[in-house]
C-alpha cells in the first residue's frame, strides 16, 4: 500500500499538467518511506550477511529523504 500511494503521487506529478503535492501529503509520504525502510531492515537483518549492506543502503535512502 505504501508503494502504491507513492507511485500514484509520482505519476500525478509526472503526467498531470499541473500538480502540487500538499505539505501534509509530503510529510505522510516521508513517514511512510521511513516505515517501509524500517520494515525492510527488519526483514533483511534476519538474514545472514545482508545487514551491513542494508545499513549502507538505508543510510543512503534516509539521507536523501532528509533533503526533501
Amino acid at each position: 500500500k505504501i508503494l502504491i500511494l507513492a507511485e500514484n503521487i509520482r505519476i500525478k506529478s509526472d503526467y498531470d499538467d499541473f500538480y502540487i503535492v500538499s505539505r501534509s501529503d509530503a510529510e505522510k509520504q516521508i513517514a511512510n518511506a521511513k516505515t517501509f525502510i524500517s520494515a525492510i531492515e527488519s526483514l533483511i537483518s534476519d538474514r545472514n550477511g545482508w545487514k551491513s549492506d542494508l545499513i549502507i543502503a538505508s543510510s543512503f535512502l534516509y539521507s536523501n529523504l532528509r533533503k526533501l
